[in-house]
């Protein structure tokens, strides 16, 4: 079987950071295709390496079972086993991927040369597009000047993600000035609109810096973690207090975030063990209904010109918050398995005897995910996943950059 060059499969992930920004849907593409052309040059497998890559994904697997099993007494049983499906397919990408990248002779120093390049590339047209007002762009989607910073959030969150273990990576590789430059453009985010993705880069920094001074630091993180998990059905439903509701003119979603959350956890309480289903959120009853935050506040409720009221949806497609639409979807069996899989995640990440500089960045990535998954996307989008499969493969090559020479070659 003709194999794919080692080349190729060293320089395709220098488009994760383009894709983030301007396609980032386009990263469960890409996500298939590393991993499949990583396979290939790796062929022939045996039964060990498929072994190798269901043992890569055991963290993950009962959470997905659980989501497949949901269909049965979800609200919408067809949707639920669809995104059981299409998760499944996504974890499994991410397993072969992070199996077949070691066992490749990559270069590393040319990988995170590329993983570099591509995300200052994708800075430095998201930058110039800013500058621009959008002509650079805007020619080719239908965003409009005004909505041009939000619709690089996307990118941004991924970009808060892996901007620091990349710095760290090339940093032990010897590429001080690229790993500068990564520096300086990693604050991208902060030139954009989505407060996680500045939130997620602002914490990241904070926990690098911790770690690198105290490394059992990273352990406390791993409990916060797992406290935030259990928080929402002790801490909900949150009051609507003067400063809150002070935030209606200035940052009204967040005061409808704190709408969805309550609603949700009124809507938990009807079935706090199972939940609604996989994905079930869309169809909660009572969901479509209007958020009122307006009347809690003492404000008055404004209405359109059609003489509907001028209010968003009461639940919209995701609730804004992983924790609490776990709790929503699949309830207190999905929150269990929810802990078990953060748990798992971070006693491998965490366990090693990696330098402090390798624990300390791949402490920060994980803080600056959990950030974004708290306050920003949903739980279950594909391209979400996937660019978090793609953010833990790159802490895992800077990981590895950090164990030795590295390798190069072709196989």
């Amino acid at each position: 079987m003709p194999r794919i060059p080692s080349t190729l499969v060293t320089y395709l992930p220098a488009l994760i950071g383009p894709l983030a920004y301007l396609a980032p849907k386009g990263l469960t593409i890409l996500l298939g295709l590393l991993a499949l052309s990583a396979l290939w040059t790796a062929w022939p497998l045996n039964g060990r390496d498929a072994r190798s890559i269901w043992r890569t994904g055991w963290p993950v697997w009962p959470l997905l079972a659980l989501g497949l099993a949901s269909g049965l007494w979800s609200v919408v049983p067809d949707i639920s086993a669809q995104k059981a499906g299409q998760l499944f397919a996504v974890a499994t990408l991410g397993c072969a991927l992070l199996h077949a990248w070691p066992q490749l002779a990559l270069d590393r120093r040319r990988l995170l040369t590329g993983l570099a390049l591509g995300w200052a590339l994708a800075a430095i047209v998201v930058l110039a597009d800013l500058a621009l007002a959008g002509r650079l762009t805007t020619w080719a989607r239908p965003v409009s000047a005004d909505w041009l910073a939000a619709a690089y959030s996307r990118g941004a969150a991924v970009h808060a993600i892996v901007a620091l273990p990349l710095v760290i990576g090339l940093w032990h590789q010897k590429l001080r000035a690229l790993a500068g430059v990564t520096l300086v453009l990693a604050l991208t985010p902060f030139a954009l609109e989505q407060v996680a993705a500045k939130l997620a880069l602002a914490l990241a920094v904070i926990t690098m810096v911790a770690v690198l001074l105290l490394p059992a630091l990273r352990w406390l993180l791993l409990a916060l973690q797992l406290v935030a998990i259990v928080l929402p059905p002790l801490l909900l439903p949150l009051p609507y207090t003067d400063g809150l509701c002070g935030l209606i003119e200035t940052k009204a979603s967040v005061v409808h975030r704190v709408s969805i959350w309550n609603f949700a956890h009124d809507r938990w309480a009807e079935r706090p063990w199972l939940g609604w289903g996989l994905d079930g959120t869309r169809a909660v009853p009572g969901g479509t209904g209007y958020a009122d935050f307006m009347t809690p506040c003492g404000r008055a409720v404004k209405t359109l010109p059609s003489g509907r009221l001028d209010l968003p949806q009461q639940l919209p497609l995701h609730t804004h918050n992983a924790a609490v639409q776990v709790w929503l979807e699949l309830g207190i069996a999905g929150a269990l398995t929810v802990l078990w899989l953060v748990a798992a995640l971070a006693w491998r990440g965490f366990a090693g005897f990696e330098p402090r500089a390798t624990q300390a960045a791949t402490a920060a990535a994980a803080a600056a995910l959990f950030a974004i998954a708290v306050i920003s996307f949903g739980a279950w989008q594909t391209w979400w996943w996937s660019a978090a499969v793609l953010a833990l493969g790159i802490v895992a090559l800077t990981r590895q950059s950090s164990g030795g020479n590295p390798t190069s070659g072709a196989r």
